[in-house]
């Protein structure tokens, strides 16, 4: 695992992360042997365990939010996000997230 983490693509995946990832396949190579999917050596490759583990973490660290249309006939679909915002509210939003803000707290009791 050591090595694993240690190859220049890898560094920039959180050790934590790429942890995590090498013990699902792990578990799922276990899993294969107990179900007799996995029959040969070759199969635990641990050249193999790490580009899996390598390929899990960096699909879960990938950004999945994408533009869609909403073509359902439903105009405050709640799977697709909710009512877009208007260019005035995404200003706002954009200039009051550079800092912090008073989101959670009530500025006048505290």
């Amino acid at each position: 695992m050591g090595k694993i983490s240690q190859e220049d693509d890898r560094r920039k995946i959180p050790h934590k992360i790429l942890v995590e990832k090498v013990r699902e396949v792990i578990a799922e190579l276990r899993q294969g042997i107990q179900e007799g999917r996995i029959k040969t050596a070759g199969e635990l490759d641990p050249q193999q365990v790490g580009e899996r583990a390598y390929h899990l973490a960096r699909t879960y660290l990938s950004p999945n939010l994408r533009p869609v249309i909403n073509a359902t006939g439903v105009v405050l679909h709640t799977n697709l996000g909710r009512a877009v915002l208007s260019e005035p509210a995404r200003e706002s939003l954009l200039t009051i997230s550079r800092g912090y803000s008073n989101l959670e707290i009530n500025l006048e009791t505290g």
